[in-house]
């Protein structure tokens, strides 16, 4: 067990991982979905190998991610009664987490490896009216702000080229580093 967590009881770490998962995953976007995304791609069951490990923020230590093949930081993904759900297309890895209005937050993983290299890049989307109208993607403006320094937007009907322009055009993009 890594020795962050020796000082905490199962039971606190189990209160407090998801109100953590939450505020890390949805820490820049302003955007949230009616579903979770893509919607054509399956919830996975267990999250491949090669995105499993902990990862930090290049230059943050202080952004961590622990990823079983059930888990990211200790939060089950798509059980029963989802608050996490994970998808996977190649090499993305895309993590959805439900908000308290039932829309779901978003997140998208990008992993490029090659023998002994590995580059890995997690996308927050940051758009505002103008390139929403420009890809042509359906919305409503949120009560709930996601980002507080931004305009927060629903958005609806989305299909999977306009998801891959929104994280393309208008990815906030943070390196990861795999520590373990």
């Amino acid at each position: 067990m890594n020795t962050i967590f020796k000082h905490f009881t199962m039971n606190t770490i189990f209160k407090y991982s998801t109100i953590i998962c939450l505020l890390i995953l949805t820490s820049c976007s302003n955007v949230s979905f009616n579903n979770s995304q893509p919607v054509h791609i399956e919830n996975l069951k267990e999250i491949p190998e090669r995105f499993q490990g902990v990862f930090e923020q290049k230059n943050d230590s202080t952004e961590r991610y622990t990823v079983t093949p059930i888990s990211i930081n200790g939060d089950l993904i798509n059980d029963a009664d989802p608050v996490i759900c994970v998808k996977n297309e190649g090499n993305y890895l895309f993590v959805n987490t439900q908000l308290e209005n039932k829309s779901w937050s978003f997140v998208c993983v990008k992993m490029i490896q090659s023998f002994n290299y590995e580059k890995i890049f997690i996308y927050d989307i940051v758009v505002d009216k103008k390139g929403l109208e420009e890809l042509g993607v359906e919305y409503q403006i949120t009560d709930i702000n996601i980002n507080e320094s931004e305009e927060s937007y629903i958005l609806s009907d989305i299909n999977y080229n306009q998801l891959l322009s929104l994280i393309n055009k208008f990815g906030v993009e943070r390196e990861l580093i795999r520590i373990n």
